[in-house]
């Protein structure tokens, strides 16, 4: 080091040993406002992503921060009046990096340090994951694994669960770990260690073992560590993460859950081509509708009686009009009825992304075409008029598919006119616009076409059209901002402005199937399957149970074929043998593995609703909302919160707050409080202008806040800018149970610091759009005078977040909103960190290896 640089660390250490002295010979208690914000500290993109795809789940503001193997300087911790910016921390893998000789963290012991003093001063939590097992964790490693052909499973503590992060709702089973390197653990402090997971035995390890602990040191301060790692491609992953997000937010936050499980079924009325057979088709008939009413009551009541109160299930249907008069046509009625919309020419053929010039193209319909049909001649079709039966109409949703299911890639205007018009007028007629479940301003288009056509958006929105539905495995159809966000289009890529795409998962049963055996060829000849239907429907549970931990309420797409069920064969599903439709194995599968994880409520939206509960997600998000929360003067417990957003603290749509289980607010006035099921209760907050507070029934105790002494006074200030200074690999924990290890940075709400090499600046990027702005200001929180605790208006230009806008769902354009930017210095060198964690590139690689592709615990 250059002795310029030596007598600058000596001088900033010697500042800040005064510094931290005053501050911790403060004992002047007041109360203080602590910002909702995790920290998320992490060495790469691809491990942040791990636990915060789960925050996004929920909506909780995070900020993630990536650390160089150079190193980099901490966010500032606290405000000057002493307000705390985090309420929690969260570290993966120690953040450590191989420097030849030993593993240590790219953080050094003061920048350690220096979150550990705030957490003291502020009560917060630590979480630590994919950390080594040792006596820094009151642990020792009993070894690592597991290899090829081996495996473990892991099982969280019912008991420490009920006491230490209940609002999570879990269920306990034990979960295979397949894929996820970890590390079994003995417990060696019982003094200061509970251990709240447990692997089980194996080839390798003959008796159960630790998979983390918390620890609660001699000063108060807590921490929870888990030895594995995780993977965004893993359930296993999703599921742990509910977890440390209730345990570390004292299940208080801002954001909720909520899990939307929708299966929509296109091509009602119409015939389906059947694969693999010569010219076969299939046509869903009565009997199996009234199989499927039956199966949706009996599985809701088996949901609730199973743990999962509150659920509510229900099938959606995607109709074509134009196949009610297909039928007729096909059965001889003839001339009594009009004939159904045909077409003299064959489909053109286009490109899956394929964008139509404005204006072009030639009409498909016969000219002049108008709606002729009758009731009478509707009636003439048993399907179409079980499905005017109120008892069948109002037990299912109802939406359109179009009228004839024209592909509308190269559609003109008048045709994808007619094509919504046509249809809307059937469903008058047909009375399915008075259904309980009716969905007017959705669309399923045919084969999810079209959307790059500006003359068919343009049609179905002059036809009051304001969302459909899209397609998951095509990437331009996704929102590139947030997975949680609908897609808006634009006049650049698709030919229009503002209409919503609700983004929709696929599945292995395929539209053109009506039985297993099909389902599973086709899935074998185009996807080089292997295996048998069980096969089959383990990867579908793998995968979607993997969807709803995350908090993913994307529909699920299916097709009339695929409720085929009065002559199937029999087949056992969930022990149970019977026969099931393709639909009903599928939901069967999928949701009996769900309903291990936990007892939260399964609820299915209607389509309109569905699409405004993404749109109003992205509304919300675009206002950067947050909490803080409030504590008692002698700042050892959390007896409120306040809520308030980026944009003057107005936000058009409501802000969501989970309040813990077993605990209410006294203050709720006339905002909107909701809660199903076994779910914890959730606060709606409109936002006017000014900044709400809120005071809960039970303060919430914050175990290290001022059990060590220390307290907050109104000029104490946490430092969070320490330099580099040498710690060595073998150093003993300090008093407060300190460890070192290695971090990652990301700032905001789904945003990301981009470290650079040391010596440069990094600039925080929000929903992937990267701008450079002036540094955050360093003002107060919330200011109290600004603050709100009637409900009654008031303004202020306080800002509780720290987030990025995105395209605004209001305007309905992607646009640049203006992302906040900080800058940083990076620091150059790294302290040690005690054991090596010789198994992090191995970690990393199986991580690479798994990534983006299905996975199953069976």
């Amino acid at each position: 080091m250059h002795i310029c640089d030596r007598i600058a660390v000596w001088r900033f250490s010697t500042l800040l040993i005064v510094f931290l002295g005053f501050l911790f010979a403060t004992t002047e208690g007041i109360a203080v406002k602590i910002r909702n914000t995790v920290l998320v500290v992490s060495p790469d993109k691809p491990n942040a992503d791990t636990v915060t795809g789960t925050m996004d789940g929920y909506g909780i503001p995070y900020e993630v921060l990536l650390v160089p193997q150079g190193g980099i300087a901490l966010p500032q911790l606290n405000q000057t009046n002493g307000d705390g910016n985090y309420g929690l921390f969260l570290v993966i893998s120690q953040v450590s990096y191989n420097f030849g000789d030993q593993w240590r963290s790219a953080l050094t012991q003061d920048q350690w340090n220096a979150m550990y003093d705030y957490q003291t001063v502020y009560g917060v939590r630590m979480v630590h994951i994919n950390a080594y097992p040792s006596s820094q964790f009151g642990t020792e490693a009993l070894g690592g694994c597991c290899g090829a052909g081996d495996d473990q499973t892991v099982t969280v503590d019912k008991n420490v669960a009920a006491e230490q992060f209940p609002t999570a709702g879990l269920k306990f089973p034990a979960i295979k770990m397949t894929g996820l390197w970890h590390y079994p653990a003995k417990v060696t402090d019982s003094g200061s260690t509970i251990s709240f997971m447990t692997f089980s035995p194996n080839s390798q390890y003959t008796s159960t073992s630790s998979g983390g602990v918390i620890n609660t040191f001699s000063n108060g301060r807590q921490q929870m560590v888990f030895f594995t790692s995780f993977g965004t491609w893993s359930a296993v992953s999703n599921y742990l993460n509910h977890v440390w997000i209730n345990w570390g937010l004292f299940g208080l936050f801002a954001g909720y859950r909520r899990v939307l499980f929708n299966s929509q079924i296109d091509d009602l009325f119409l015939p389906s081509a059947i694969y693999g057979t010569d010219g076969g088709t299939f046509r869903l008939r009565p009997s199996d509708v009234t199989e499927h009413l039956s199966w949706q009551a009996d599985l809701n009541t088996r949901l609730v009686s199973g743990g999962n109160a509150g659920s509510n299930y229900f099938i959606e249907f995607a109709f074509n009009g134009n196949g009610n008069f297909i039928y007729t046509q096909t059965i001889g009625v003839g001339k009594t009825c009009a004939n159904p919309i045909g077409f003299v020419r064959g489909e053109e053929v286009t490109p899956l992304e394929y964008q139509k010039i404005l204006g072009t193209g030639t009409d498909m319909w016969p000219p002049n075409s108008t709606f002729t049909w009758t009731l009478a001649c509707m009636k003439k079709d048993p399907l179409v008029l079980q499905f005017m039966d109120k008892t069948y109409r109002d037990a299912f949703g109802l939406m359109s598919h179009t009228f004839t299911h024209l592909g509308e890639n190269p559609i003109t205007y008048d045709d994808a006119y007619r094509e919504i018009t046509f249809n809307q007028n059937f469903a008058k007629l047909a009375t399915f616009t008075s259904a309980a479940k009716w969905s007017g301003k959705g669309l399923v288009p045919p084969a999810i076409t079209g959307l790059h056509n500006g003359d068919a958006l343009r049609a179905w929105s002059t036809a009051g059209l304001t969302s459909c539905v899209g397609d998951n495995t095509r990437p331009p159809l996704i929102s590139p901002f947030n997975l949680y966000w609908p897609f808006i289009t634009n006049m650049s890529s698709n030919g229009f402005d503002g209409f919503n795409v609700i983004p929709r998962f696929s599945t292995r049963i395929y539209f053109n199937c009506d039985t297993a055996n099909c389902t599973l060829q086709e899935w074998i000849d185009t996807s080089a399957g292997k295996g048998d239907i069980f096969d089959l429907l383990n990867l579908e549970r793998g995968s979607t149970a993997k969807n709803l931990l995350a908090l993913r309420q994307d529909p699920y797409m299916f097709h009339q074929a695929n409720l085929r069920w009065y002559d199937v064969d029999q087949l056992t599903i969930n022990g149970n043998t019977k026969r099931y439709s393709l639909l009903e194995m599928w939901v069967e599968s999928v949701l009996d593995e769900f309903v291990q994880y936990v007892n939260w409520p399964i609820i299915t939206k209607k389509h309109d609703d569905m699409a405004t509960a993404f749109m109003n997600r992205m509304a919300r998000d675009q206002c950067q909302y947050n909490i803080s929360w409030n504590t008692a003067a002698d700042q050892k417990s959390i007896i409120g919160f306040n809520v308030g957003c980026q944009t003057g603290n107005k936000c058009r749509v409501p802000i969501p707050v989970t309040i813990p289980i077993g605990n209410s607010i006294t203050n709720v006035g006339s905002f909107k409080t909701e809660q199903i099921g076994n779910d914890p209760l959730t606060l709606w907050v409109t936002l006017t202008g000014a900044i709400k507070t809120f005071t809960l029934t039970t303060p919430i105790k914050l175990t290290a806040a001022g059990d060590a002494g220390l307290k907050v006074s109104s000029s104490s200030k946490v430092s969070s800018t320490t330099k580099p200074t040498s710690t060595s690999a073998s150093s003993k924990p300090n008093s407060s149970g300190a460890s070192s290890g290695a971090a990652t940075t990301t700032t905001s709400m789904m945003a990301t610091i981009a470290a650079s090499a040391p010596s440069t600046s990094i600039t925080m990027r929000t929903n992937t759009l990267v701008t450079s702005t002036s540094p955050a200001t360093t003002s107060s929180l919330l200011d109290p005078a600004t603050v709100d605790s009637s409900g009654a208006g008031g303004s202020s230009s306080t800002d509780l977040a720290d987030q990025s806008s995105a395209p605004s769902v209001t305007d309905a354009v992607v646009s640049d909103n203006g992302d906040d930017a900080i800058t940083a210095n990076v620091q150059a060198s790294a302290s040690d960190v005690s054991p090596a964690n010789k198994h992090r590139r191995r970690d990393q690689q199986i991580h690479i290896r798994h990534r983006g592709r299905r996975h199953s615990k069976f």
